[in-house]
């Protein structure tokens, strides 16, 4: 699906925090807002150590940073086969290190050209009791959407990770919200609109017990 885009945008909020970043494109890309979401807490500054990043202390005022060329775009859209052998391996893909995300993963994950053929990628890992359980979690969560109107949806769990992407008519963010307490979960979501006029939503959910402790970079 081709989609024209001028801004991505992340919102990060934790139990410690509310962040925003805001890349702002040069280019024609899908038009995006990327953002996590997680219970209410006092905000605070914080930064992130890729040069020329930088985190607002307030929703209100988003520090933009520079877009990235676009030999670096396609360097970075691309997912390695490795990371879907098994549920430790897709996990794994999404943290530098213990507690801390890697957002170049995110990212690529979240702006996929073909987030379908990604998500049937993961459903094709073999299960754990876990990821099982978090999947039939999510399918249940779905009943949170009362007011808005979605369909072609796919998702699927791996490991600590859920992915889940469904087209729109109009999306309720109280809705959204809800949905993203399926489980214990840190959450990052998109949502795009092509030329068509057709939108589409994207979620990411991480599993984890201590959202406090949970940082990106």
């Amino acid at each position: 699906m081709k989609k024209i885009a001028s801004f991505i945008i992340i919102v990060i909020i934790s139990s410690v925090g509310l962040y925003r970043i805001v890349a702002q494109d040069l280019t024609p890309q899908p038009s995006s807002t990327i953002s996590t979401t997680a219970n209410n807490a006092p905000l605070e500054t914080n930064t992130i150590t890729d040069k020329s990043d930088h985190i607002a202390s307030t929703s209100s005022q988003p520090v933009k940073i520079s877009a990235p060329q676009e030999t670096e775009k396609a360097e970075n859209t691309a997912l390695s086969k490795e990371i879907f052998l098994d549920g430790e391996s897709f996990t794994n893909a999404f943290y530098i290190e213990p507690n801390v995300i890697s957002k170049k993963m995110l990212i690529k994950l979240l702006t996929t050209d073909d987030i379908h053929q990604v998500i049937s990628k993961i459903s094709a890992i073999p299960p754990s009791q876990a990821s099982t359980d978090r999947e039939y979690q999510l399918t249940q969560g779905l009943k949170a959407f009362k007011q808005t109107n979605f369909y072609a949806e796919s998702y699927a769990c791996s490991g600590k990770v859920c992915a889940i992407s469904f087209n729109y008519d109009q999306l309720n963010d109280d809705e959204v919200n809800q949905f993203g307490h399926f489980s214990k979960n840190h959450p990052f979501t998109t949502t795009s609109e092509n030329e068509f006029g057709e939108k589409q939503f994207i979620g990411v959910y991480i599993a984890t017990d201590d959202p406090s402790k949970l940082t990106m970079r």
